[in-house]
This record gives structure tokens, C-alpha cells and sequence, in this order.
């Protein structure tokens, strides 16, 4: 009666876990005779509350090398430590030559992965995370990556006590609570100061530190500046000197002194006005 009900709990506890195959690969051995064919299956088992398995299953048939997979994962269950819906820290893991991160994300971004980063995160009960693979895109070596990056986690209270910390500083910003401000009594010492400073008038010595604004000008009518404008104008050509007339060449020869009252210099000649071809033909 014991081994049955035994066998009983086993199988409901299989029930209950969730089973994903991830993986079926036909792989081959060289023998003396030549090859022996068989297939190989990655299977994953987690309980979807924290506790998660990685099994490889070899047989000459699918379903028993689905069947080894699934009881090498079961024996291989590792718990992982969470934070609510998400991890509690940036973690970057690498197994062959696959590197999985993994980053926590706030309530309702989900599972943002794919592949068997998204098999190994939704099978260990993650809702809420970021995650990126890099290098290798071999399905076993990105789970193992996984696998090994969920292990690595740490809870915000073991980073606390290791750093000497308050816990508190250590959760997400999305699980943080503001502090609320005691409220004091009215007859409390601290009460007046923590009451809001009512604005004080200023009296006449701030006053008159204050600087002075400047009256306003009237506004004047449009007839007003337009007279305003022709006086200006008026003015301005007022103060304007008139241009001072060109004298021709014949005018200043005759305003300058006579080269016989300058000892020294000679006389000047100028040469005869050119008459234009207009006048020749006249003249002709």
C-alpha cells in the first residue's frame, strides 16, 4: 500500500510540473560495423514557482529519449531565487559559446525572450523580465547559459548583508515605498517648524530697496505721431547744408593769382575745351 501510494504522489507531482521539449537532434556513433543512429532530446521541467530542471535524453526512439530527458530533468530540479514576477538583479552567464543576459523588468512587460531562454524563464515561473543571447544559437548551450544565469542570483537581502546595507535600498525601484513625514502635534516643540512660513509684508526699509518701476507713458493718438514724424523730417532737412556748386575749369583759372606775382612758379595753361562731333559738324 505504501509503494503504491508513493507512486501515486509521483505521478501527480509530474502532473503538476510543466515539461517542455526543447530540442531533438539525430546524432550518430561510429562503430567497427559503421554507424548507429539515435536521437538526442533537450528536455526542460520547472514547477513554475522557482524551481527548475535541464535533462538530455539518448535512445534509438523518440519517446524513450524523451522519457530519460524528462526523469534526468526532474532529478536535476534547482531552486532559483526571485523577486516577486522578476529577478532581483542583472546577471550575465556563459556556457560554450553561447552568453545569455538577464535583466528584471517591471509588472506587465513579460517574458521578453525567446527560443529556450524563453522555455528555461516561463518554465521557472518568470512573468516580467529582459533578456538578450549572444554568440552560440545551439539550443543546449543558450538553456545551460540560462540555467546557469538563474543560479547566480542573489536575494536583495543576501547583497544587503554582504554589502552592509539596508535591506530596503536593495529591492527594485518599482517595490520601493516613499517614507511618510510624521506628523507632529500642535503642541510639540518641532510642530512650528515644520508648519508652512506665512509671507510677510515687507515694512518701509525693504521697501524702499526695492527698485522703483517707471510710470507709463501715454499712449499718443496716430495723428499725433504722424505729425510728430513730418516735424522731425522737417528738421532734418533744415539741418542739411545745401551742396556747394562744381566751378568750371575757366571760373577757377580766373580766381587764381597771376604766375608773375608768384616768384618761382610757372604759369599755368589749360588746355583748350575738346568740342564734341556734333560741333565739328556744325561748324563744317
Amino acid at each position: 500500500m505504501a509503494k503504491r501510494e508513493a507512486r501515486r504522489e509521483r505521478e501527480d507531482e509530474k502532473d503538476d510540473l510543466d515539461e517542455r521539449v526543447i530540442d531533438i537532434t539525430r546524432v550518430a556513433k561510429v562503430v567497427k560495423g559503421g554507424r548507429r543512429f539515435a536521437f538526442r532530446t533537450v528536455v526542460i521541467v520547472g514547477d513554475n514557482k522557482g524551481n527548475v530542471g535541464i535533462g538530455i535524453g539518448k535512445s534509438r526512439g523518440v519517446p524513450e529519449a524523451i522519457r530519460k530527458g524528462s526523469e534526468g530533468a526532474r532529478k536535476k530540479m534547482v531552486p532559483i531565487t526571485l523577486t516577486g514576477t522578476t529577478i532581483p538583479h542583472e546577471v550575465i552567464a556563459k556556457h560554450g559559446g553561447a552568453i545569455v543576459m538577464l535583466r528584471p523588468a517591471s509588472p506587465g512587460t513579460g517574458v521578453i525572450a525567446g527560443g529556450s531562454v524563453r522555455a528555461v524563464l516561463e518554465a521557472v515561473g518568470i512573468r516580467d523580465i529582459l533578456s538578450k543571447s549572444q554568440g552560440s544559437n545551439n539550443m543546449l548551450n543558450v538553456a545551460m547559459a540560462t540555467l546557469k544565469a538563474l543560479e547566480m542570483l542573489k536575494s536583495g537581502d543576501d547583497i544587503a548583508r554582504m554589502r552592509g546595507k539596508d535591506p530596503a535600498t536593495m529591492v527594485p525601484f518599482w517595490q520601493r515605498t516613499r517614507r511618510a513625514m510624521p506628523v507632529l502635534p500642535l503642541n510639540a516643540p518641532g510642530a512650528q517648524a515644520s508648519q508652512p512660513q506665512q509671507p510677510s509684508q515687507p515694512n518701509n526699509q525693504q521697501q524702499s530697496k526695492l527698485p522703483r518701476a517707471r510710470p507709463a507713458q501715454p499712449v499718443q493718438p496716430l495723428n499725433a505721431n504722424a505729425q510728430a514724424i513730418a516735424n522731425s523730417q522737417q528738421q532734418n532737412q533744415e539741418n542739411q547744408r545745401p551742396a556747394r556748386p562744381v566751378m568750371p575749369a575757366e571760373a577757377l583759372a580766373a580766381e587764381l593769382p597771376p604766375a608773375a606775382d608768384t616768384p618761382g612758379v610757372s604759369p599755368v595753361t589749360l588746355p583748350p575745351p575738346e568740342s564734341s562731333p556734333t560741333e565739328n559738324n556744325d561748324n563744317a
